[in-house]
């Protein structure tokens, strides 16, 4: 706004290239007639334009008092400057660390004009004070970053320390567990029949709190397991329909494959695990009916790099979950069950982190869950 007045011109835009740096896209443009910002997005791409693109890497300013001929600009007339009535630019490039990130555009709308030197000062000037804002906008966002990954790195040791209480606490839990059923095993056949029905259920509540051992040995990653080929859709058809019964048709299950391959490198007891505890989450997570999907497909450029992953994600169309409880879904004993025992998703994350992979989740209330789980690709 204060560009406009002081320039005396009809729009102020400031542009910035996106990431692959072949083109500019508007951040908001000021017209100074309607004393309104626009933020809609426009686009204009350096292979369209190619002498104004190269212009705004060589030159400290293009001015332009006739843009419709100037060598460097006239090849916007017919995309840009018609459509918008302009007939004079003064555009500053923005410079961060050397390299242009963008420009600050003034356009004058009617005839040409001239720009006088101290109005290119100006203008140069409100690119400099643009460049200092976008650094210290890089900077707080490096900030931000540095502390979620400390706080990352806490989570990460306080799980690794819990892990291995409860791997010592499962070897000597395992050991006392033992020697009970042991003891119990020849009263099952007792000629009391009041003495055989409590000795086996000793020994069913012995075998829980094995089980229970099982999933603390996999938090400790003390279990053992072999790394094979494990086809997930194989694994999927073996599992969904047991699910299916489990939950009843108003849990609807579906698999699809979108990678080349469904292959990965795992454990199949553990992959089981995995499946089996994100498709109970996501069913619960159901009020009354819906869906979850799922699906392995390639992992994208943020998630990793190269052929040697593929990603498992499970989907539901539920409830969803508040930030605080993202924060601290993979923390054992946490849950948000009335009767759960927070040891299911904290299992999954120690068998995705023995498998060499990666487990994130994306959720918001009232919009459903996706965990998506980077595992390494049987290659």
């Amino acid at each position: 706004m204060v560009s406009a007045v002081a320039l005396n011109v009809e729009r102020v835009g400031i542009w910035m290239f996106d990431s692959d740096r072949q083109a500019i896209v508007s951040d908001v443009i000021y017209t100074r007639s309607e004393a309104s910002f626009s933020r809609q997005r426009q686009r204009l791409e350096a292979r369209t334009f190619p002498s104004y693109f190269r212009a705004l890497k060589e030159r400290r300013c293009i001015v332009a008092g006739d843009a419709r001929t100037h060598a460097i600009t006239r090849e916007l007339k017919d995309a840009y400057l018609v459509p918008n009535g302009i007939g004079a630019i003064l555009d500053a490039p923005v410079f961060v660390g050397g390299d242009v990130v963008g420009v600050v555009c003034h356009e004058h709308v009617g005839a040409p004009r001239e720009f006088e030197q101290h109005e290119v000062d100006f203008a140069s000037s409100v690119a400099d004070m643009v460049a200092l804002v976008e650094e210290q906008s890089a900077r707080l966002a490096l900030e931000i970053e540095l502390r979620q990954q400390d706080g990352l790195r806490a989570q990460l040791a306080k799980l690794e320390a819990v892990g291995r209480l409860a791997r010592a606490a499962a070897h000597d839990f395992n050991n006392v567990l033992s020697t009970a059923m042991m003891a119990v095993d020849p009263l099952v056949s007792h000629a009391d029949k009041r003495v055989a029905e409590q000795a086996q259920l000793v020994i069913e509540a012995t075998e829980l709190g094995a089980r229970i051992a099982r999933e603390l040995l996999v938090l400790g990653r003390d279990a053992p397991g072999v790394s094979v080929e494990v086809r997930i859709d194989e694994l999927a058809q073996r599992l969904l329909p047991l699910l299916r019964s489990r939950y009843g048709s108003a849990r609807r299950f579906t698999f699809e494959g979108r990678a080349k391959s469904c292959s990965v490198r795992a454990d199949p007891a553990q992959l089981e695990r995995v499946l089996l505890n994100l498709c109970s989450n996501a069913a619960e997570a159901i009020e009354t009916e819906g869906t979850i999907e799922v699906l392995v497909r390639e992992p994208d450029e943020h998630e990793a790099q190269g052929r040697g992953w593929l990603v498992l994600e499970v989907r539901d169309d539920g409830i969803g979950m508040s930030d605080h409880v993202q924060a601290h879904l993979f923390e054992p004993y946490f849950t948000t069950k009335p009767h759960g025992t927070g040891v299911g998703l904290a299992s999954v994350y120690g068998v995705v982190r023995q498998l060499g992979g990666r487990i994130t989740v994306d959720s918001e209330l009232g919009e459903g869950t996706r965990f998506s789980v980077l595992l390494p690709a049987w290659v």
